[in-house]
Protein backbone atom coordinates (compact mmCIF):
# COMPACT_ATOMS: atom_id res chain seq x y z
CA UNK A 1 0.00 0.00 0.00
CA UNK A 2 2.62 2.89 0.73
CA UNK A 3 4.88 2.01 -2.12
CA UNK A 4 1.21 2.84 -4.52
CA UNK A 5 0.61 5.75 -2.13
CA UNK A 6 3.84 6.90 -3.30
CA UNK A 7 3.23 6.42 -7.14
CA UNK A 8 -0.58 7.76 -7.19
CA UNK A 9 -1.23 10.54 -4.72
CA UNK A 10 -2.82 13.15 -6.86
CA UNK A 11 -6.54 14.08 -8.61
CA UNK A 12 -9.18 12.03 -10.01
CA UNK A 13 -12.65 12.31 -10.28
CA UNK A 14 -15.59 11.27 -11.94
CA UNK A 15 -19.10 12.01 -13.52
CA UNK A 16 -22.73 11.03 -13.71
CA UNK A 17 -26.17 12.07 -15.34
CA UNK A 18 -26.70 15.11 -12.69
CA UNK A 19 -24.58 17.69 -14.06
CA UNK A 20 -26.86 20.17 -13.77
CA UNK A 21 -27.40 19.35 -10.56
CA UNK A 22 -26.70 23.16 -8.09
CA UNK A 23 -24.87 21.20 -5.56
CA UNK A 24 -22.86 18.28 -5.57
CA UNK A 25 -24.27 14.55 -4.35
CA UNK A 26 -23.02 13.38 -1.22
CA UNK A 27 -23.09 9.69 -1.25
CA UNK A 28 -22.43 8.09 2.29
CA UNK A 29 -20.51 5.22 2.25
CA UNK A 30 -19.02 4.51 5.63
CA UNK A 31 -16.60 1.10 4.95
CA UNK A 32 -16.12 0.62 8.36
CA UNK A 33 -19.37 -0.68 8.71
CA UNK A 34 -20.72 -4.26 7.78
CA UNK A 35 -24.09 -3.32 6.72
CA UNK A 36 -22.71 -0.96 4.00
CA UNK A 37 -21.91 -3.96 2.05
CA UNK A 38 -23.78 -6.75 -0.39
CA UNK A 39 -23.16 -9.57 -1.89
CA UNK A 40 -21.87 -10.48 -4.90
CA UNK A 41 -25.02 -11.96 -6.15
CA UNK A 42 -27.10 -8.78 -5.21
CA UNK A 43 -25.22 -6.30 -7.77
CA UNK A 44 -24.29 -9.45 -10.44
CA UNK A 45 -27.05 -10.91 -12.54
CA UNK A 46 -25.07 -12.91 -14.88
CA UNK A 47 -21.24 -13.97 -15.94
CA UNK A 48 -19.61 -14.46 -19.09
CA UNK A 49 -16.04 -15.91 -19.75
CA UNK A 50 -14.00 -14.26 -22.89
CA UNK A 51 -11.25 -16.78 -23.35
CA UNK A 52 -8.02 -15.39 -24.52
CA UNK A 53 -5.88 -16.96 -27.11
CA UNK A 54 -2.10 -15.82 -27.46
CA UNK A 55 1.29 -16.81 -28.09
CA UNK A 56 3.59 -17.83 -25.02
CA UNK A 57 5.78 -14.76 -25.86
CA UNK A 58 3.08 -12.37 -24.39
CA UNK A 59 3.17 -12.02 -20.88
CA UNK A 60 -0.14 -10.85 -18.75
CA UNK A 61 -0.99 -9.87 -14.90
CA UNK A 62 -3.04 -8.26 -12.75
CA UNK A 63 -2.28 -5.15 -12.81
CA UNK A 64 -2.83 -4.64 -16.88
CA UNK A 65 -4.90 -2.13 -17.73
CA UNK A 66 -7.88 -2.89 -20.26
CA UNK A 67 -9.40 -0.68 -22.67
CA UNK A 68 -11.67 -1.76 -25.74
CA UNK A 69 -14.31 -0.41 -28.66
CA UNK A 70 -16.51 -2.36 -30.80
CA UNK A 71 -13.29 -3.73 -33.12
CA UNK A 72 -10.32 -4.37 -30.87
CA UNK A 73 -9.49 -5.45 -27.09
CA UNK A 74 -6.51 -3.68 -25.71
CA UNK A 75 -4.76 -5.29 -22.71
CA UNK A 76 -1.73 -2.70 -21.38
CA UNK A 77 1.33 -2.58 -19.40
CA UNK A 78 2.05 0.40 -17.91
CA UNK A 79 4.41 -0.95 -15.13
CA UNK A 80 6.33 -3.27 -16.46
CA UNK A 81 7.03 -3.83 -20.43
CA UNK A 82 5.25 -0.78 -22.04
CA UNK A 83 3.73 -2.65 -23.88
CA UNK A 84 0.18 -2.75 -25.60
CA UNK A 85 -1.64 -6.23 -26.48
CA UNK A 86 -4.18 -5.78 -29.05
CA UNK A 87 -7.04 -8.55 -29.43
CA UNK A 88 -9.43 -9.41 -31.43
CA UNK A 89 -13.26 -9.22 -30.04
CA UNK A 90 -13.55 -12.68 -29.85
CA UNK A 91 -10.17 -12.95 -27.99
CA UNK A 92 -7.79 -14.11 -30.85
CA UNK A 93 -4.60 -11.86 -30.45
CA UNK A 94 -3.75 -9.43 -32.94
CA UNK A 95 -0.61 -7.89 -32.58
CA UNK A 96 1.63 -5.78 -29.81
CA UNK A 97 3.38 -2.45 -28.95
CA UNK A 98 6.25 -2.74 -27.41
CA UNK A 99 8.00 0.56 -28.91
CA UNK A 100 10.26 1.55 -25.68
CA UNK A 101 13.05 3.94 -26.42
CA UNK A 102 14.26 7.11 -27.58
CA UNK A 103 14.19 6.56 -31.87
CA UNK A 104 11.13 7.59 -34.00
CA UNK A 105 8.01 5.69 -33.11
CA UNK A 106 9.48 5.31 -29.76
CA UNK A 107 7.85 6.00 -26.39
CA UNK A 108 10.03 6.18 -22.83
CA UNK A 109 7.21 6.18 -20.95
CA UNK A 110 3.43 5.44 -21.28
CA UNK A 111 1.54 8.67 -19.46
CA UNK A 112 -1.65 8.50 -21.02
CA UNK A 113 -3.21 5.93 -23.67
CA UNK A 114 -6.60 6.54 -25.56
CA UNK A 115 -8.20 4.08 -27.62
CA UNK A 116 -9.59 6.39 -30.87
CA UNK A 117 -11.63 5.39 -33.91
CA UNK A 118 -8.83 3.65 -36.09
CA UNK A 119 -5.53 4.62 -33.84
CA UNK A 120 -4.40 3.51 -30.33
CA UNK A 121 -2.60 6.77 -29.18
CA UNK A 122 0.06 6.78 -26.87
CA UNK A 123 1.42 10.11 -24.91
CA UNK A 124 4.57 9.61 -23.14
CA UNK A 125 5.36 12.70 -20.84
CA UNK A 126 8.95 12.12 -20.46
CA UNK A 127 9.10 12.55 -24.34
CA UNK A 128 6.76 15.35 -24.63
CA UNK A 129 5.00 13.38 -27.51
CA UNK A 130 1.95 11.82 -28.37
CA UNK A 131 2.54 8.99 -31.12
CA UNK A 132 0.12 7.06 -32.95
CA UNK A 133 -0.81 3.15 -34.02
CA UNK A 134 -2.83 1.45 -35.60
CA UNK A 135 -5.27 -1.49 -34.60
CA UNK A 136 -2.00 -4.17 -36.07
CA UNK A 137 0.37 -2.64 -34.23
CA UNK A 138 2.42 -0.17 -36.25
CA UNK A 139 3.73 3.46 -36.15
CA UNK A 140 1.55 5.63 -37.78
CA UNK A 141 2.61 9.34 -36.68
CA UNK A 142 4.46 11.10 -33.57
CA UNK A 143 3.43 14.65 -32.51
CA UNK A 144 5.51 17.10 -30.36
CA UNK A 145 3.78 19.27 -28.00
CA UNK A 146 4.45 22.75 -26.80
CA UNK A 147 2.90 21.65 -23.20
CA UNK A 148 2.93 18.60 -21.47
CA UNK A 149 1.03 17.88 -18.14
CA UNK A 150 1.46 14.66 -16.66
CA UNK A 151 -1.61 13.18 -18.29
CA UNK A 152 -3.84 14.58 -21.01
CA UNK A 153 -7.23 13.69 -23.45
CA UNK A 154 -7.65 13.73 -26.93
CA UNK A 155 -10.86 15.48 -28.05
CA UNK A 156 -11.99 16.69 -31.57
CA UNK A 157 -10.41 20.54 -30.94
CA UNK A 158 -7.11 19.33 -28.75
CA UNK A 159 -6.29 18.30 -25.39
CA UNK A 160 -6.96 18.12 -21.75
CA UNK A 161 -4.38 18.00 -19.49
CA UNK A 162 -3.81 17.10 -15.94
CA UNK A 163 -1.22 19.21 -14.26
CA UNK A 164 -1.96 17.37 -10.79
CA UNK A 165 -0.64 18.89 -7.31
CA UNK A 166 2.03 20.88 -6.42
CA UNK A 167 3.30 21.51 -9.81
CA UNK A 168 5.56 23.99 -9.37
CA UNK A 169 4.47 25.72 -12.72
CA UNK A 170 0.99 26.86 -11.83
CA UNK A 171 -2.01 26.19 -9.52
CA UNK A 172 -4.52 25.08 -11.63
CA UNK A 173 -4.82 21.22 -12.01
CA UNK A 174 -6.08 21.24 -14.98
CA UNK A 175 -5.88 22.91 -18.52
CA UNK A 176 -7.65 22.87 -22.12
CA UNK A 177 -4.42 22.94 -24.87
CA UNK A 178 -5.22 23.45 -28.89
CA UNK A 179 -4.00 20.95 -31.40
CA UNK A 180 -0.25 22.13 -30.89
CA UNK A 181 -0.50 21.67 -27.17
CA UNK A 182 -0.64 25.54 -26.14
CA UNK A 183 -2.72 26.34 -23.56
CA UNK A 184 -5.65 28.07 -23.95
CA UNK A 185 -7.89 28.24 -20.41
CA UNK A 186 -6.54 26.71 -17.34
CA UNK A 187 -9.24 25.13 -14.54
CA UNK A 188 -9.52 23.52 -11.10
CA UNK A 189 -7.15 25.96 -9.22
CA UNK A 190 -6.17 24.49 -5.45
CA UNK A 191 -3.57 25.65 -3.00
CA UNK A 192 -3.70 22.37 -1.52
CA UNK A 193 0.29 21.03 -0.12
CA UNK A 194 0.02 18.00 -1.57
CA UNK A 195 3.25 15.39 -2.90
CA UNK A 196 3.00 15.31 -6.87
CA UNK A 197 3.28 11.70 -8.10
CA UNK A 198 2.87 9.83 -10.85
CA UNK A 199 -0.73 7.65 -11.73
CA UNK A 200 -0.95 4.35 -12.48
CA UNK A 201 -4.37 4.82 -13.62
CA UNK A 202 -6.58 6.76 -16.12
CA UNK A 203 -7.04 10.65 -15.00
CA UNK A 204 -9.71 11.15 -17.61
CA UNK A 205 -12.65 9.17 -18.23
CA UNK A 206 -15.20 10.54 -20.95
CA UNK A 207 -19.21 10.35 -20.43
CA UNK A 208 -22.07 11.83 -22.23
CA UNK A 209 -21.72 15.14 -19.90
CA UNK A 210 -18.63 15.94 -20.52
CA UNK A 211 -15.29 14.89 -19.57
CA UNK A 212 -15.17 13.17 -15.73
CA UNK A 213 -12.03 13.62 -13.40
CA UNK A 214 -11.66 11.14 -10.50
CA UNK A 215 -10.00 13.24 -7.38
CA UNK A 216 -7.93 10.71 -5.77
CA UNK A 217 -7.75 11.41 -2.00
CA UNK A 218 -10.57 14.48 -1.78
CA UNK A 219 -12.58 11.46 -2.95
CA UNK A 220 -14.88 14.37 -5.09
CA UNK A 221 -16.50 14.10 -8.50
CA UNK A 222 -15.91 16.76 -11.27
CA UNK A 223 -17.56 17.15 -14.35
CA UNK A 224 -15.38 19.23 -17.57
CA UNK A 225 -17.22 20.57 -19.86
CA UNK A 226 -16.52 23.77 -22.37
CA UNK A 227 -18.30 25.92 -19.57
CA UNK A 228 -15.49 25.20 -17.19
CA UNK A 229 -15.31 22.42 -13.95
CA UNK A 230 -17.99 21.34 -11.68
CA UNK A 231 -18.04 19.38 -8.70
CA UNK A 232 -20.63 17.13 -8.69
CA UNK A 233 -20.11 14.25 -6.34
CA UNK A 234 -18.88 13.45 -3.10
CA UNK A 235 -18.03 10.70 -1.07
CA UNK A 236 -18.18 10.61 2.45
CA UNK A 237 -16.09 6.78 3.79
CA UNK A 238 -16.69 7.28 7.17
CA UNK A 239 -13.74 6.34 9.22
CA UNK A 240 -11.82 5.90 5.82
CA UNK A 241 -12.30 9.32 4.96
CA UNK A 242 -8.68 11.12 4.66
CA UNK A 243 -8.88 14.79 7.23
CA UNK A 244 -9.57 17.73 5.50
CA UNK A 245 -6.43 19.22 7.37
CA UNK A 246 -4.12 16.67 5.40
CA UNK A 247 -4.23 19.37 2.56
CA UNK A 248 -3.63 22.07 4.84
CA UNK A 249 -0.32 20.80 6.12
CA UNK A 250 3.24 22.66 5.93
CA UNK A 251 5.30 19.95 5.61
CA UNK A 252 3.64 17.36 2.17
CA UNK A 253 6.59 14.96 3.18
CA UNK A 254 5.41 14.70 6.60
CA UNK A 255 1.52 14.91 6.02
CA UNK A 256 2.38 11.85 3.53
CA UNK A 257 3.75 9.91 6.14
CA UNK A 258 1.04 10.51 8.89
CA UNK A 259 -1.53 9.36 6.65
CA UNK A 260 0.26 6.27 5.85
CA UNK A 261 -0.19 5.10 9.65
CA UNK A 262 -3.69 6.14 9.71
CA UNK A 263 -7.07 4.03 8.30
CA UNK A 264 -7.78 5.62 4.89
CA UNK A 265 -9.77 5.41 1.59
CA UNK A 266 -8.85 6.28 -1.92
CA UNK A 267 -10.28 6.24 -5.31
CA UNK A 268 -8.19 4.29 -7.60
CA UNK A 269 -10.25 3.70 -10.39
CA UNK A 270 -13.22 5.32 -12.19
CA UNK A 271 -15.62 3.71 -14.87
CA UNK A 272 -18.77 5.32 -16.39
CA UNK A 273 -20.88 4.58 -19.17
CA UNK A 274 -24.31 6.34 -20.03
CA UNK A 275 -26.23 4.39 -16.99
CA UNK A 276 -23.90 3.95 -14.32
CA UNK A 277 -20.79 4.86 -12.57
CA UNK A 278 -18.37 3.03 -11.18
CA UNK A 279 -15.33 3.25 -8.89
CA UNK A 280 -12.98 0.96 -7.16
CA UNK A 281 -11.81 2.23 -3.38
CA UNK A 282 -8.75 1.13 -1.92
CA UNK A 283 -8.31 0.72 1.71
CA UNK A 284 -5.53 1.49 3.91
CA UNK A 285 -6.06 -0.72 7.13
CA UNK A 286 -3.02 0.35 9.62
CA UNK A 287 -5.34 -0.28 12.32
CA UNK A 288 -6.49 -3.94 11.81
CA UNK A 289 -3.65 -5.03 9.19
CA UNK A 290 -5.53 -8.41 9.39
CA UNK A 291 -8.82 -6.98 8.20
CA UNK A 292 -7.42 -5.66 4.72
CA UNK A 293 -9.47 -4.92 2.01
CA UNK A 294 -10.76 -2.91 -1.18
CA UNK A 295 -14.45 -2.06 -2.57
CA UNK A 296 -16.37 -1.87 -5.40
CA UNK A 297 -19.27 0.54 -5.24
CA UNK A 298 -21.42 1.31 -8.68
CA UNK A 299 -24.45 4.08 -9.19
CA UNK A 300 -27.55 4.21 -11.27
CA UNK A 301 -30.11 7.37 -10.89
CA UNK A 302 -27.95 8.19 -7.55
CA UNK A 303 -28.62 5.08 -6.09
CA UNK A 304 -25.39 3.19 -4.97
CA UNK A 305 -24.09 -0.09 -4.28
CA UNK A 306 -21.04 -1.61 -2.85
CA UNK A 307 -19.26 -5.28 -2.08
CA UNK A 308 -16.64 -6.15 0.26
CA UNK A 309 -13.48 -6.95 -1.54
CA UNK A 310 -10.66 -9.15 0.58
CA UNK A 311 -7.05 -9.23 -0.27
CA UNK A 312 -7.10 -12.81 -0.68
CA UNK A 313 -10.58 -13.28 -3.13
CA UNK A 314 -9.15 -14.28 -6.58
CA UNK A 315 -12.53 -13.62 -8.15
CA UNK A 316 -12.74 -9.76 -7.82
CA UNK A 317 -9.35 -8.22 -5.98
CA UNK A 318 -6.95 -5.98 -8.28
CA UNK A 319 -9.29 -7.88 -11.71
CA UNK A 320 -11.64 -4.78 -12.31
CA UNK A 321 -10.61 -3.12 -15.15
CA UNK A 322 -13.79 -1.23 -17.16
CA UNK A 323 -17.40 -0.94 -17.79
CA UNK A 324 -19.03 -1.83 -20.96
CA UNK A 325 -22.11 0.26 -22.79
CA UNK A 326 -23.90 -3.26 -21.57
CA UNK A 327 -23.37 -2.58 -18.42
CA UNK A 328 -21.07 -5.35 -17.85
CA UNK A 329 -18.10 -5.17 -15.44
CA UNK A 330 -14.56 -5.92 -17.53
CA UNK A 331 -12.25 -7.83 -15.06
CA UNK A 332 -9.05 -9.67 -16.19
CA UNK A 333 -8.45 -12.98 -14.82
CA UNK A 334 -6.04 -15.79 -14.79
CA UNK A 335 -7.00 -18.94 -16.10
CA UNK A 336 -6.65 -21.03 -12.94
CA UNK A 337 -9.50 -19.24 -10.56
CA UNK A 338 -11.83 -19.34 -14.17
CA UNK A 339 -13.07 -22.66 -11.47
CA UNK A 340 -13.66 -20.67 -8.80
CA UNK A 341 -16.45 -18.38 -10.51
CA UNK A 342 -18.03 -21.67 -12.07
CA UNK A 343 -18.30 -23.48 -8.27
CA UNK A 344 -18.51 -20.16 -6.43
CA UNK A 345 -21.66 -18.73 -9.02
CA UNK A 346 -22.74 -21.72 -10.79
CA UNK A 347 -26.51 -20.15 -11.18
CA UNK A 348 -24.56 -16.88 -12.94
CA UNK A 349 -22.05 -18.59 -14.84
CA UNK A 350 -22.53 -20.73 -17.94
CA UNK A 351 -19.34 -22.23 -19.03
CA UNK A 352 -17.73 -25.13 -20.70
CA UNK A 353 -15.05 -25.40 -18.46
CA UNK A 354 -13.30 -28.19 -20.89
CA UNK A 355 -12.24 -25.00 -22.86
CA UNK A 356 -10.03 -24.24 -19.87
CA UNK A 357 -5.90 -25.45 -21.00
CA UNK A 358 -5.26 -25.03 -17.08
CA UNK A 359 -2.17 -22.85 -18.55
CA UNK A 360 -0.69 -19.56 -16.68
CA UNK A 361 -3.13 -17.31 -19.23
CA UNK A 362 -5.76 -14.70 -18.44
CA UNK A 363 -9.23 -14.23 -19.49
CA UNK A 364 -11.81 -11.38 -19.86
CA UNK A 365 -14.83 -11.92 -17.70
CA UNK A 366 -17.72 -10.30 -18.17
CA UNK A 367 -20.36 -9.54 -15.39
CA UNK A 368 -23.90 -7.88 -15.77
CA UNK A 369 -24.58 -5.91 -12.75
CA UNK A 370 -27.89 -5.28 -11.97
CA UNK A 371 -29.71 -1.75 -11.89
Amino acid sequence: MKKLFLLIVSLFTLACNNVGHKDPLRVSMPLDKQSTFLGVEEIISDIKILPLTYPESVLLSDDNMVKFNNNVILIIDRLHSKSIHIFNKDGSYRATIAAKGRGPGEYLDMASIQLLDNEIMVYSHLRQSVFFYDYDGKFVTQKELSHTPYNIYKTADGWWGYMGYGNGQMKERVVRMNHDGEITEKLHPTDANILSMMEIEDVFVPSENGLLLRETFSNGIYAFTHSGAKQIANFDFGKYSIPTNYYTQSSPMEAAEALLESDFATINQLFANKNIIAIYIECNTNSNPDNKFDSFAYGHENRWKNIKISRNDNLFYKTIKNLTEDDELVLLVEEGHINEFTEKFPQLTNFDKSKLSNRDKHHIVLCKLKH
